[in-house]
């Protein structure tokens, strides 16, 4: 599946404004379904810990090469540490 999503990133790429286009189109379909799972799997965290492991996640390979598309630099791994989920549950919970 890695595999799939590389190439089609590469492609969408090197269409140039049609694939910016086209990524965006699929971001606005497919991403607000994605983000209902996320939502949905936070209400059922409990502790730190499962906040923790729920938004402790870091970038795809592609982007720890890569600040902006098309253009590779130094490999950074970039996450998103212990301290933002902390503040993202925090928010979640007083959202609640």
């Amino acid at each position: 599946m890695d595999a799939f999503v590389d190439t089609l990133i590469q492609l969408l790429i090197d269409w140039g404004y049609a694939g910016l286009f086209i990524s965006a189109l699929l971001a606005g379909s497919i991403v607000p379904f994605s983000s209902e799972f996320v939502m949905a799997r936070a209400m059922t965290c409990r502790t730190e810990e499962d906040i923790g492991r729920l938004f402790c996640i870091e970038a795809s390979p592609y982007w720890r090469t890569h600040y902006v598309p098309a253009a590779a630099g130094d490999e950074l791994p970039k996450r998103l540490g212990a301290f933002k989920a902390r503040i993202i549950g925090i928010n979640l919970v007083a959202v609640l």
